[in-house]
């Protein structure tokens, strides 16, 4: 468990020898950009003690959205520490400075005065709390201050992708939390292969001497949902009515049942193959995640009759009342021909995406398969696997599928690139990737596909839904695994930030 406050037990006894003689004064925040807002808050804070001693909170507890914090934690805490008023700086590990304040017991806890009228949440009233009880007092400084996030805002074009602005100036009349509350009336049919995915950490400690291979210790484990169970968590979250209809081994529902709330959607099979894949993954720093090697518990079978007849029953009477089906086809023996062709009757609902991954390589192809459908999105490498060569000319490809599946239109994710829609007349738009901190990209393309294909059903802004779907896919990435999903509220704070970023002029 995290250390709750970066702090040595040299300096707490330093402060508790302080504190006899002198006032301490504490301040808090994320302090991401210091500005002179700031500096005004820390020389008036100061003015009430003698050790003015401020604390930051680490990056894992700032959840503002896309480019917040836009300084990691350690170059936060430096510039700090070079601002001569401060005469100690140090790290938080949780998401308020209760534990700070237990350790410093400082006289005086200063905020700005925008705390001082504002609805207090939980944090504040702890930290209120906390301060009292340790004797000290809390102290509204200064006029309103312009947050960090606020600043970062609306000069970030000046910094960052100009061909990206005057697309978004044209997204400001659109309502977008109305938007986004349409999507819960979205009656949505999952349907795809449940994944288990095993995440082992180790620390690699070399060779062995004996048989050259690679030693390692292992430090943690964790099961995760993967492949259609994690799209349908992250859809659920969003709509009010959402069903995963899937088929999974018997052992495996009966051993995850309860972990994962199985309900009589999800079937259990004696026949149907372990879909697990274990990796052994390394922490390489900033909590990136390498991965080292995966072992697959996986034997290539196609569906049963029994089940196949289970499975259809289920779709077609789900598949009636819904207004959306999500097809993500991770290649492993669900989607039999009979499946499929069921599927194609409903082709006006339907928006799939075909994946490749080293159990299906060069089998599970998009066009191959299915032949109808709305709408789809894909990578680079299942786009060249469909066109048969690797140079490609991407909107020509794409214009070519859409005809071939009989589909509106379809989306491509070129993750270190950019992401593109493109419609039947072969209309595209693109929009650069919005992340250069990816931890993990494992399950961000289906994040993607799950968030476009909601949107398609509600907006036909079509640059609405490719960057707002990019934006989600961009949190995807900055979570280990499937260990959680982008949180809406999350995302739509990301969005605000670029929509903030345009000037009105």
């Amino acid at each position: 468990m995290d250390k709750a406050v970066d702090i040595t037990k040299k300096e707490i006894d330093k402060f508790n020898k302080l504190r006899l003689k002198k006032k301490i004064v504490l301040c808090h925040g994320a302090f991401d950009l210091i500005h002179p807002g700031h500096l005004k808050h820390f020389e008036e804070s100061k003015k009430f003690g003698d050790i003015l001693v401020v604390t930051i909170t680490s990056d894992k507890y700032i959840e503002k959205g896309l480019q917040n914090p836009f300084y990691d934690q350690n170059t936060r805490l430096n510039y700090i520490k070079q601002l001569k008023i401060v005469d100690a700086a140090f790290i938080v590990n949780e998401p308020s400075a209760v534990s700070a304040i237990e350790v410093i017991k400082p006289n005086y806890y200063c905020k700005g005065i925008e705390y001082q009228n504002k609805v207090r949440d939980k944090n504040l009233n702890k930290e209120i709390s906390t301060v009292q009880k340790n004797g000290g007092k809390i102290k509204y400084l200064g006029n309103n201050v312009k947050s960090s996030s606020d600043i970062l805002s609306k000069n970030f074009f000046k910094i960052e992708d100009q061909g990206l602005k005057n697309s978004i100036k044209l997204l400001k009349k659109i309502n977008i939390d109305k938007e986004i509350e349409k999507l819960k009336k979205i009656k949505v049919l999952i349907i795809g292969e449940v994944i288990f995915d095993e995440y082992t950490q180790v620390r690699t400690q070399g060779i062995s001497p004996k048989s050259s291979t690679i030693s390692c210790i292992k430090l943690n484990n964790k099961i995760m949902p993967g492949g259609a169970l994690a799209t349908y968590k992250y859809v659920s979250s969003i709509t009010k009515n959402s069903k995963l209809v899937s088929v999974i081994n018997k052992d495996l529902h009966n051993k995850f049942k309860k972990k994962f709330k199985f309900d009589n959607n999800i079937i259990s099979s004696i026949d149907f193959p372990k879909i697990v894949k274990t990796r052994l993954t390394e922490d390489v720093g900033n909590n990136v995640v390498k991965k080292i090697f995966t072992i697959n518990d996986y034997k290539d079978k196609i569906l049963g009759n029994k089940d196949e007849a289970k499975l259809i029953k289920k779709i077609n009477f789900y598949a009636k009342k819904c207004d959306l089906i999500i097809v993500q086809d991770f290649g492993h023996g669900l989607f039999t021909e009979k499946v499929t062709n069921l599927l194609h009757k409903y082709k006006n609902k339907l928006s799939i995406n075909i994946q490749a991954n080293s159990l299906n390589y060069g089998f599970n192809i998009i066009g191959k398969k299915f032949k109808k459908t709305k709408m789809f999105s894909l990578d680079e490498r299942e786009l060249q696997l469909y066109s048969g060569t690797k140079e490609l000319n991407y909107g020509q490809e794409l214009k070519k599928l859409i005809k071939a599946l009989n589909a509106k239109f379809g989306y491509l994710t070129l993750g270190n690139k950019f992401s593109m829609f493109v419609d039947k007349k072969g209309k595209s738009i693109k929009v650069p990737k919005l992340n250069n901190k990816a931890v993990d990209t494992m399950g961000a393309g289906d994040i993607f596909h799950a968030t476009a294909s909601l949107l398609s059903c509600t907006s036909k802004n079509n640059f609405l839904n490719l960057f707002f779907s990019q934006i989600t896919g961009a949190h995807a990435v900055s979570i280990i695994g499937n260990s959680d999903y982008p949180k809406i509220n999350n995302v739509l704070k990301s969005f605000k930030f670029y929509l903030n970023s345009i000037k009105d002029n």
